[in-house]
């Protein structure tokens, strides 16, 4: 059973794996919404530990972005494979989006 991950405020759960180049270079974007106060959740799909979620969230491909209302609910999910710029453009729709929830 999936872990409930919401942190009572809106967040972003980034699925991603250490032999993903997308996933390495959207760092210092993931790091950059984090530091205007998203709350930024990564999972490391190489650890099994979170098949569960993998599996809850519909998680086929990485990098896999997840918006996440104040109560751990799934809004959107970006689909995958994507190239880096389309998931920065992603991600920057699901920080604002967050921000007015």
């Amino acid at each position: 059973m999936a872990r409930r991950l919401g942190t009572g405020r809106p967040s972003v759960l980034v699925f991603h794996s250490s032999a993903c180049q997308v996933c390495s270079s959207l760092r210092p974007d993931l790091d950059r919404e984090a530091e205007r106060g998203l709350d930024v959740l990564r999972l490391d799909t190489d650890c099994q530990g979170w098949a569960p979620e993998v599996l809850h969230y519909g998680v086929e491909k990485v990098p896999c972005l997840v918006l996440l209302d104040r109560r751990g609910r799934a809004l959107a999910r970006s689909e995958g494979p994507r190239t880096r710029e389309a998931m920065v453009s992603c991600l920057g729709a699901m920080a604002e989006t967050a921000r007015e929830l």
